[in-house]
């Protein structure tokens, strides 16, 4: 084939056509740098996440070993690890980060597509389209959606070399491809489609369909089939009885991406299933109209390549995630799991871009259907990541089209709670358990909202109710045992945290809320077991290490106290407690400079400690400054009498 001066001139240029998407892209998403977290990476994955707490090899082994909510994706857990490890929870560097990784996958698509065939006017449509669309929006601005971004990442580097593999046969590039996929599939469990994806890219670039060209798939297979089943076991699903119903599930689920690819109006992060489960229901009559239409495009254009290519890497890519039961979920369907299988449809607009701006007569409404296209996108995009902002934006846009989506109500009213809105917290949550009465969440929250309120019979009766509904959920019972030790029922609120950390063996919070109680009961041993284990949990728990060097103070265990205490303020220098506690232990030790040193920090961060006055008063005594001890003696005088009239 000769290539034209023009596709040459083209062609070299294409590092401005990257740069150019690439700072699109960026724009485009710039918004979402400024996002919070969501409800969502309060869960398992992120915030509450003990393993990303720490980089120690035990830990990372740890990582490598367990699952998070019933997923393996350890390289994604590492990725925070290492994040926490130097920003703590900062919310720009996750969002960078994930966006930085969504930059990298649209230059790799730029590359998979000029190694394709694609011209680079056409690459960089492909690429711009995948950088810009509206449904990838929560893959990118929702944090714990790294999976999303990362496994893509390592699965477009893995197509890129088998790609040179499957041109060139240099065996390095196959090597390195199983590389990547295996990086791939510790990732995401989504990856588990690259074998039949390779086997998609074999009939594309027409190689031969014999034994040898499946054999090296087992090699893939070989690590992908035991690291899926992982995941696989803990979430298989079976057909329901209904056959009829199954396959219109089926049909909507296969229809649902195509139709939010082509008219991505209204995006949002909970879709529930049409009802009822009839052809009749509209949903169901059109998805299946779209399915017959790639049946049918399927057969038309049985001999064009890349519309075929399209169809099959969409179907392949994303056959696993297909549903075709009714079980109730929260994600039957969701935007993120269009992310990677959009691919091919993007490469198909690209192709067709490319053949359009070669015909003469349609390439200046080839133009302007391409800036059309990419203004309307890039404005949707931008307005989609800013309902990710924060978690009342985004549950607010779910509500205005599903105003009885409990998830949505729950999730809002938990925003609300810790903006300080309890009267919108309280009516959201009493609005979801209106709405679904067996919604243990609703309930757990409603009750520590009356904890905060100081409301605590209503609270245990909301907390028991969660734990009729739901007897496996061990927050309930730390809730509910919060309101039992400040009933003063210590032997009740033992039994309800000795429940929580029987289901949630990890729970350091409850152990260091138990010690306290056996702290109270002066039972010493007991609570430094307690406080101990909630350490060897987390071992960044500055609570936890203060606490246990408050008991071994008691225990008038001086140097272990210390250790401890020092421990505590290690990890958390604006600690007051820790510095108060630290002080008794210098006056005692008659190191009354050490003291006074301490007691001024602790006023420093907590101006109105009214015992650091007092003590730092008997502090001066000692050193013989009668004037300062008696000002601070005014001061405990002048601080009571504020607390009384409050």
């Amino acid at each position: 084939m000769i290539t034209s001066p023009n596709n040459l001139s083209q062609q070299a240029r294409w590092p401005i056509y990257l740069v150019v998407i690439l700072s699109v892209v960026a724009l485009t998403f710039s918004s979402a740098l400024n996002n919070e977290f969501s409800n969502w990476d309060n869960d398992g994955h992120l915030l509450n996440n003990i393993e990303v707490r720490s980089l120690a090899p035990q830990n990372i082994l740890k990582i490598f070993s367990s699952t998070v909510f019933q997923t393996y994706v350890p390289l994604t857990t590492l990725s925070f690890a290492i994040e926490y490890h130097f920003f703590k929870f900062n919310p720009f560097v996750y969002h960078f980060t994930n966006l930085l990784l969504h930059l990298f996958n649209v230059a790799l698509v730029f590359f998979l597509a000029q190694q394709m065939g694609v011209g680079v006017r056409g690459a960089s449509l492909a690429a711009l389209v995948f950088g810009i669309h509206p449904m990838h929006v929560e893959s990118v601005v929702w944090v714990t959606e790294r999976k999303d971004v990362l496994y893509s990442l390592f699965y477009l580097l893995a197509l890129l070399s088998y790609g040179s593999y499957a041109r060139f046969g240099h065996h390095k590039m196959f090597r390195l491809s199983l590389l990547f996929g295996l990086l791939s599939i510790l990732s995401k469990a989504m990856a588990l489609s690259l074998p039949l994806v390779l086997l998609l890219f074999d009939w594309f670039y027409k190689r031969k369909f014999d034994k040898a060209l499946f054999f090296e798939k087992l090699s893939y297979l070989a690590y992908i089939i035991p690291i899926v089943l992982i995941t696989y076991f803990l979430n298989a699903r079976v057909p329901g009885e209904n056959a009829q119903d199954a396959l219109l599930i089926w049909i909507w689920s296969f229809s649902f991406y195509i139709q939010k690819f082509a008219a991505p109006f209204v995006l949002l992060p909970i879709y529930q299933l049409p009802t009822p489960v009839h052809f009749l229901n509209l949903s169901y009559f059109w998805a299946v109209i779209i399915f017959c239409g790639v049946l049918m495009s399927f057969y038309i254009f049985r001999q064009k390549k890349w519309v075929i290519f399209a169809l099959l890497y969409y179907f392949l890519s994303i056959f696993f995630l297909l549903r075709f039961d009714n079980t109730v979920d929260v994600n039957i369907v969701a935007d993120r799991f269009m992310y990677l299988p959009s691919l091919g449809f993007c490469l198909l607009l690209g192709i067709m871009c490319e053949w359009g701006l070669n015909i003469r007569n349609l390439k200046g409404f080839i133009v302007c259907a391409i800036i059309v296209l990419i203004f309307t996108m890039g404005m949707k995009t931008r307005m989609q990541s800013l309902l990710w902002k924060d978690n009342v934006s985004l549950w607010t846009h779910l509500l205005k089209y599903d105003s009885d989506q409990v998830i949505a109500l729950n999730n809002r009213g938990v925003s609300y709670q810790s903006q300080g809105q309890v009267s919108l917290a309280l009516d959201d949550f009493t609005h979801a358990i209106a709405l679904k009465s067996n919604h243990y969440r609703a309930y757990n929250n409603r009750g520590f909202l009356y904890i905060v309120l100081r409301k605590y019979d209503l609270a245990i009766k909301d907390l028991s109710q969660a734990i009729t509904i739901e007897n496996q959920f061990s927050r309930s019972y730390y809730n509910r045992a919060i309101c039992w030790a400040a009933l003063g029922d210590d032997q009740k609120a033992l039994n309800d945290y000795a429940k929580a950390i029987e289901l949630q063996p990890a729970y350091f919070k409850a152990y260091n809320n138990r010690g306290n109680i056996y702290k109270k009961l002066q039972k010493y041993p007991l609570a430094l077991k307690s406080f101990t284990q909630s350490v060897l949990i987390y071992p960044s728990f500055a609570q936890g290490y203060h606490n246990r060097g408050v008991v071994y103070r008691l225990m008038n265990e001086w140097d272990k106290a210390l250790a401890d205490i020092n421990k505590a303020l290690e990890l958390k220098p604006n600690y007051p407690d820790a510095y108060f506690n630290r002080a008794g232990i210098y006056y005692g030790q008659k190191k009354y400079q050490r003291a006074l040193d301490d007691y001024n920090n602790v006023i420093d961060l907590k101006p109105d400690y009214i015992l650091a006055y007092q003590n730092r008063a008997l502090v001066f005594q000692q050193l013989g400054d009668l004037k300062k001890s008696h000002i601070d003696t005014l001061k405990v005088e002048s601080l009571l009498k504020k607390s009384k009239q409050k």
